[in-house]
């Protein structure tokens, strides 16, 4: 390599290395930061446990009457927030028939979760 490209690309790497450091202490100390559900201490629930989450889905979710229609997995994204509301809600996978509609109908509809929790303070979490 020669030595006039030794020069542009360390102080590329000064500059790449300074702004990873800096975005890592700004997360680390905002309180918007989403984490991953599995990652906190104590996790956000819904009230009454996964079990009252299955059978809250089953008894709010329409399914589609369109006899073309032939089920399928609708994969979404949601956070709950330090009060317990979700928010962000997105599908990622949809199977149409206006199911998408009604997953975030569902989604939106939902109670107030019990938070998660990190180092004794309640954080945003992030479901799949």
């Amino acid at each position: 390599m020669k030595k006039k490209y030794l020069v542009p690309l360390s102080v590329l790497y000064f500059f790449v290395a300074f702004a990873l450091n800096a975005s890592a202490q700004l997360n680390t100390n905002d309180d918007y930061a989403i984490y991953n559900n599995t990652s906190v201490e104590k996790v956000a629930e819904f009230p009454g446990g996964m079990q009252a989450f299955y059978n809250y889905i089953g008894e709010n979710f329409v399914l589609p009457t369109n006899q073309e229609f032939k089920g399928g997995r609708i994969i979404a994204s949601f956070v709950i927030e330090k009060d317990g509301s979700v928010t962000d809600v997105k599908v990622f996978r949809e199977i149409g028939f206006g199911t998408t509609e009604d997953t975030i109908r569902i989604l939106k509809a939902w109670p107030l979760w019990n938070p998660a929790e990190q180092d004794g303070k309640k954080v945003r979490v992030q479901f799949n």
